[in-house]
């Protein structure tokens, strides 16, 4: 069986705040996630898509970076 991730555990393995984590889950820009229970109840990350999720991520430069930024931007203009 997996063992999720809760808000605090990802926090502390990306070393940011929880405060960061939730915003991102509210502008969508996080890890995809679970939510047990009603609207206001625990979010669940599974460790197998934070890991995907930072594989998008990952960049070799700076400039490799920003031109994927560029092309998401472009895309979101749609």
């Amino acid at each position: 069986m997996t063992t999720y991730l809760s808000t605090a555990d990802l926090a502390a393995h990306l070393g940011i705040a929880e405060q960061t984590v939730r915003h991102w889950r509210h502008r969508g820009h996080g890890p995809r996630y679970h939510r047990i229970g009603g609207p206001r109840s625990r979010v669940i990350y599974d460790p197998a898509e934070v890991e995907r999720w930072l594989a998008e991520r990952e960049a070799g430069s700076t400039s490799e970076e920003s031109a994927r930024n560029q092309v998401a931007a472009a895309g979101s203009e749609g």
